[in-house]
């Protein structure tokens, strides 16, 4: 099953206003030279699974696809990953890989004797039809592993990460997720969460785990990540689910409120002060617990207003560019904004059309005209960042630091990051860390930036250039 929501189509630049013209005539269609910025099913497939406790995914395909995938995960979210594969060659391209198959589910059930084992079919299977469904049939009385399922992950009908990974939440609602015998009072699940580990990613959860109990609110799973399969068993139990990513997963929830009843908020990611009030009370609101949000906001806007006063001094009416993924994009808009800067670059990638109209209102709401690009190379990125006189980067790049470090740029990096940034604790180590960055690291403009940003770049005693990151 194709998730077209979830496999957008794209590039463009332009406007707002010219962004909207564009998604009411129907979008532009696939393009047919190589996509810059887009990684197959197979990376979001595998983000779900290795995040699960009990879980392992089974790679089928040749091991170059486990590989790539595997290395993605571990360098960008810091936690290991088993990530088997069926290896498969030339041979098995011929005959067909149903054999090698069948001995990998075995061999995995009996090394990692998992709870689950999900078998991720890429390009070469799907072109060749090896009837996964049978093998999987075949084998079940075969395994101690509770579950085994299957979630087609190629990159061939499914170019983007935003298909494989909501297939393979769809295939947890499908076959996990157990009918809710009780339903439990105020409780939500934090869904779509893929970050397991230690890494600070992995901590935010936990943040807006405890900002929800000072409301009374408990959460009852975290899918998938930090959970184990009896977790995602008992998924629909909750009354509401709060996406982490609302663009990137809303055909997931939407699938779950089809096939379970719970309902499902989706308020951009809590980075900021206003955005962290937004997320807590569009949960309160469902609750009907208003009161006891605002209670919290207040105290929190009282001890959060002098950093955020001094981070407005060092980048009030400074040159931004925004860029990152579907569930960032417009929470960084609200930020930056919040912060006094003058938005001119938003970028995004791995995009859907409710991250283009969250951007939008985003947009709208802020009073910016920024250039808008999506899923544009980071090459063009890069020039378009020089050209506009961009002094500060707010998000993630494709390329990681090279474009904002390369470009000499102050950067608040929300992908790789050494604490925790969602919520209002998050926010107290997002302002502290922009406000010791601006007051200590000067903010240099790009070589060969225009306007007034033609200004040398300001220099450390060691004769470097100055830079902040995340």
């Amino acid at each position: 099953m194709r998730l077209k929501e979830a496999c957008p189509e794209g590039p463009f630049r332009g406007r707002a206003a010219e962004l909207e013209a564009w998604l009411a005539s129907g979008r532009a269609s696939r393009p047919d030279w190589y996509h810059p910025v887009r990684v197959c099913g197979l990376f979001g497939a595998m983000r779900i699974f290795a995040s699960i406790r009990g879980a392992v995914p089974l790679v089928h395909g040749p091991p170059g696809c486990a590989y790539f995938q595997k290395f993605q995960v571990v360098i960008s979210f810091g936690h290991p990953v088993p990530a088997p594969c069926t290896g498969m060659g030339e041979n098995d391209v011929i005959h067909g890989g149903e054999d090698r198959l069948r001995r990998a589910v075995l061999e995995v059930d009996r090394r990692y004797k998992p709870r689950l084992i999900a078998v991720l079919n890429t390009c070469t299977p799907m072109i060749i039809g090896d009837d996964v469904a049978a093998v999987l049939h075949d084998v079940r009385g075969e395994v101690g592993a509770r579950y085994l399922l299957a979630v087609n992950a190629d990159g061939l009908q499914h170019y983007s990460q935003g298909h494989g990974y909501n297939a393979a939440l769809a295939g947890l609602i499908e076959n996990v997720m157990q009918p809710a015998g009780i339903r439990l009072e105020r409780s939500v699940n934090l869904f779509g969460e893929v970050v397991g580990g230690d890494a600070a990613l992995a901590r935010d959860k936990f943040l807006l785990r405890d900002m929800l109990a000072r409301i009374g609110v408990y959460v009852n799973a975290m899918v998938p990540a930090g959970s184990a399969v009896e977790d995602i068993e008992r998924a629909p139990r909750a009354r509401l689910n709060v996406p982490r990513c609302g663009p990137m997963a809303g055909p997931a929830a939407r699938l779950m409120r089809e096939r379970f009843d719970v309902p499902f908020v989706s308020p951009a990611m809590p980075y900021g002060v206003a955005n962290s009030e937004r997320w807590l009370m569009s949960v309160a609101e469902f609750f009907g617990l208003e009161e006891g949000a605002r209670r919290v906001i207040a105290a929190e806007r009282r001890r959060l207003r002098p950093l955020l006063a001094q981070a407005r001094a060092g980048l009030a009416g400074k040159r931004a560019a925004v860029h990152g993924g579907p569930g960032r994009v417009a929470a960084n808009i609200r930020f930056a904004h919040e912060l006094g800067c003058r938005i001119e670059v938003v970028s995004l990638f791995f995009a859907t059309e409710a991250a283009y109209r969250q951007v939008l209102d985003a947009v709208a709401e802020t009073g910016q005209d920024p250039l808008i690009l999506i899923d544009r190379s980071m090459e063009e990125v890069r020039r378009t960042v020089a050209e506009q006189g961009i002094e500060a980067w707010f998000g993630n790049s494709l390329d990681f630091p090279a474009t904002y470090m390369q470009s000499g740029l102050a950067a608040f990096e929300t992908l790789i990051y050494q604490v925790p940034y969602e919520g209002f604790i998050g926010c107290a180590n997002a302002l502290r860390h922009v406000v010791h960055r601006s007051q200590h690291v000067p903010l240099a403009r790009p070589a060969g930036a225009r306007g007034t940003a033609g200004a040398p770049r300001a220099a450390c005693r060691g004769g470097g250039e100055r830079r902040w990151h995340g």
